[in-house]
């Protein structure tokens, strides 16, 4: 066990601090009733939390090679900022990069609590009348269902919250699980599902819970080796099959019966969504502040689709640096035998096609093993 000497110690304090208020910004972006984004508690949470962060760059211990590194990826992240106006990709830079010799496991427990804190109090406010609970019909490419918003801006993001807080828990615990555990995730995934109606949350969570048990017996390591042999390539073929599948729906997709289908009973529309706006924007390097009013005459617009978002917002270096990211980490996690966390980085991909939570922390938390396992502890 190391020692921390007391320089260590509060820049670990400085770092719970970091996190503590990027999620708290996070928990309440997506409440009804206002736009937390455009309050003054939203801005100034944010700008401390920048402090913060800058204040644990100043005492990390950083060789040479590692320091021109982590500033020329701190620098795409503030040109990302400033070009397209959006904060995720430079707190998402800072949080892996400042991640030093704290034990990865406490910062997902710290996040689990403070993310639980939060959905309980947002919940709670609701039912109170703080909030609005209203019921909100969504639309599900051929027919409509009927959910409760629970307090936040749509039962989508409502299911997406604890979807996320169980992959979380399956993240922690994914050495000690049990039939108890996972039976109660099961029934906490069915009960989400009745009340938003969220299909991809769904399907999922389920598919974490399945991939958790594979991954825990004792016998399949035939498997398991199998799936460190593909899933470096899954994510790449992901990626691929999206942007062929937008591109043929930009070219022939309204004419062309089979991406139609595509489009609406898996996609729900996002293909169509993606091929709008690579239509409408240009691409740039680092991002654009995109004008909505381009999009006035579509009824829906919508960006949900987290690769297109890594585009419009991020631009193509963005785009390139978060794909070297994750690709790496997967490369990584298959040498470190890490093949749970593997499979959690492709549910956390396909996620990323039908929601915009793909570089943010409030959803890929997964990107946190970057800084335990691809940097190391006085450089990169």
């Amino acid at each position: 066990m190391i020692k921390l000497t007391n320089k260590e110690k509060f820049s670990e304090i400085l770092y719970y601090l970091f996190i503590f208020l990027i999620m708290f910004n996070y928990g309440f972006e997506n409440i009804n009733t206002i736009d937390y984004g455009s309050t003054i508690i939203h801005d100034i949470v944010q700008y401390l939390a920048l402090c913060v962060a800058l204040l644990c760059f100043i005492m990390k211990k950083i060789e040479i090679n590692g320091f021109l590194w982590i500033i020329g990826v701190l620098l795409i992240g503030i040109l990302c900022y400033i070009s397209g106006g959006w904060t995720n990709m430079l707190l998402t830079i800072l949080a892996i990069y400042l991640l030093n010799n704290i034990e990865i496991n406490n910062i997902l427990v710290f996040i689990f609590v403070e993310r639980l804190l939060i959905l309980i109090a947002i919940i709670f406010m609701a039912n109170v009348g703080i909030l609005h609970n209203s019921v909100i019909e969504v639309a599900k490419s051929t027919y409509s269902v009927k959910a409760l918003s629970m307090g936040f801006s749509h039962p989508n993001t409502f299911a997406t919250n604890i979807g996320i807080l169980i992959l979380l828990y399956l993240c922690i615990n994914r050495e000690n699980m049990n039939i108890w555990k996972r039976s109660i995730l099961i029934i906490l995934n069915i009960g989400v599902y009745k009340l938003s109606g969220t299909r991809t949350t769904f399907i999922l969570i389920t598919a974490a819970i399945i991939f958790e048990i594979l991954c825990n017996i004792k016998n399949a390591v035939g498997f398991k080796m199998f799936l460190k042999k593909i899933m470096p390539f899954m994510y790449i073929l992901i990626l691929v099959c999206m942007f062929v599948c937008i591109g043929l729906f930009a070219k022939i997709g309204y004419t062309n019966n089979i991406l139609n289908i595509i489009n609406d009973k898996i996609f729900n529309g996002r293909l169509g969504l993606g091929a709008l706006y690579f239509s409408t924007y240009h691409f740039s390097l680092f991002g654009n502040k995109l004008d909505m009013n381009l999009l006035s005459n579509s009824s829906y617009h919508a960006l949900d689709n987290g690769y297109v978002i890594l585009f419009m917002y991020y631009g193509i270096v963005g785009f390139l640096l978060f794909m070297y990211i994750m690709q790496r980490l997967i490369r990584t996690l298959k040498n470190n035998n890490e093949v749970f966390l593997m499979l959690l980085c492709i549910v956390m991909g396909l996620w990323g096609m039908y929601e915009g939570m793909l570089v943010s922390l409030a959803g890929n938390f997964i990107i946190l093993f970057y800084g335990k396992y691809c940097i190391k502890r006085y450089g990169v």
